[in-house]
């Protein structure tokens, strides 16, 4: 009885191992979805709400790849600044996005509403409060096959 029992605890921990693992790198997964909007919370504690018409889209050497050019006002004056890479098919000329910019330094801008960063923190939370509670208890059943107790 007392053997059939260690074979038991055996085949738990050769099992379990492989999942500790596996659930550390989603536990790792988690934390980085996390904190990629508190990062850019932080990053744009300072930065100016407005919003930004595409004035033209521009292609760089050979490639299909083109960048919209956003035309916004800073300090009363217009100033352009060159988008992130898409195909030509996605750019609408004469569209408008709400950006937020860096009042030092307008071409640093991010594209979109704030709320679009608490949707990726939901995700890297629930991931996190899915994965932690199963590697501590994993964890413990570990300890206890190695030390008995």
């Amino acid at each position: 009885m007392n053997n059939n029992n260690n074979v038991s605890i055996k085949t738990r921990i050769t099992v379990s191992i492989p999942l500790i693992i596996v659930l550390f790198f989603i536990s790792l997964f988690g934390l980085f979805l996390a904190s990629i909007p508190i990062i850019s919370f932080v990053q744009e504690l300072n930065y100016v709400e407005t919003t930004a018409t595409i004035v033209d889209a521009k292609q760089e050497g050979h490639s299909t790849t083109y960048y919209p050019i956003y035309e916004f006002e800073v300090d009363g004056k217009k100033v352009q600044a060159k988008g992130f890479p898409s195909s030509s098919d996605e750019i609408e000329i004469g569209s408008t996005d709400t950006i937020h910019y860096d009042p030092k330094d307008y071409e640093n801008f991010n594209i979109g509403s704030k709320k679009d960063g608490l949707i990726i923190l939901g995700i890297g939370i629930m991931i996190l409060t899915g994965t932690i509670p199963c590697l501590v208890k994993l964890i413990k059943m570990l300890k206890i096959y190695i030390t008995g107790k």
